[in-house]
């Protein structure tokens, strides 16, 4: 009878797993709601609209490189890393220290902690982020220097400045992506590109907390079902290493 109740609660188990997955899928990171504008003006001539700016977008910089197969592919120049992203967001190793010429690696970037060689010159990838969304994700994120700026594009690199806007709702999103396309005056040029890959989630935040809570109280209810009965003593023999 004991292995027939173990049973049923494993299988619970399983069936609470299985609809956890699908209600609460694989997250894309702390800046997956992230919008990106992609200026179309060379680099150079690239200055930040007023529009944008009120709104409160951080202008990056991305170089790509122009050889298929090194590594990194691309690099991320933010004017401070330190603003923009947090120690959470690491999940290995640290920020970059001011001044240093060192860079943290996006999670699919396929760069690992150590010294890389960018353009002929020594980088140390001091961190590796985690998922986060959009551009980071795919980067080596450093940040603004004019220095690495002009080493890059003499060897050959491509620079396009995009604007970021990190919004942190799937509605908050929304909103700004309709602002964006109802008001051209706010893009920094006609043939502006707005970028923002995420998802709808199946849920909205509402129901996903009430569920989330629900998960736990069950699994509360579980642990206090198996251990009805057990005294301190036999507890202590249970979860006592032998």
């Amino acid at each position: 009878m004991r292995r027939a109740v173990s049973a049923i609660f494993i299988l619970a188990g399983l069936a609470l797993g299985a609809v956890g997955l699908f209600v609460f899928p694989a997250g894309h990171g702390r800046l997956e709601y992230m919008i990106e504008v992609v200026d179309p003006r060379p680099a150079s001539e690239a200055e930040m609209p007023a529009g944008l700016s009120r709104l409160g977008a951080v202008r990056a910089l991305v170089m790509d490189s122009p050889a298929e197969g090194q590594l990194p592919q691309r690099v991320l120049l933010l004017p401070d890393i330190r603003e923009t992203l947090k120690m959470s967001d690491c999940a290995l190793g640290s920020l970059p220290e001011i001044g240093a010429r060192q860079a943290l690696a996006g999670a699919n970037s396929g760069i690992e902690r150590g010294t890389i060689t960018l353009a002929g010159n020594e980088v140390r990838v001091c961190g590796l982020l985690q998922q986060l969304g959009g551009v980071l994700d795919e980067s080596l994120v450093m940040s603004a220097s004019e220095d690495v700026e002009a080493v890059l594009l003499k060897a050959g690199w491509t620079a396009r400045v995009r604007y970021l806007l990190f919004t942190k709702t799937w509605h908050a999103r929304s909103e700004m992506l309709a602002r964006l396309e109802q008001n051209p005056k706010l893009l920094p040029a006609p043939r502006a590109q707005i970028l923002s890959p995420a998802r709808r989630p199946p849920f909205s935040r509402g129901p996903r907390i009430a569920l989330s809570l629900l998960f736990v109280c069950v699994g509360l209810f579980v642990l206090a079902w198996q251990a009805r009965g057990l005294t301190r003593d036999e507890l202590a023999r249970r979860f006592t290493r032998r």
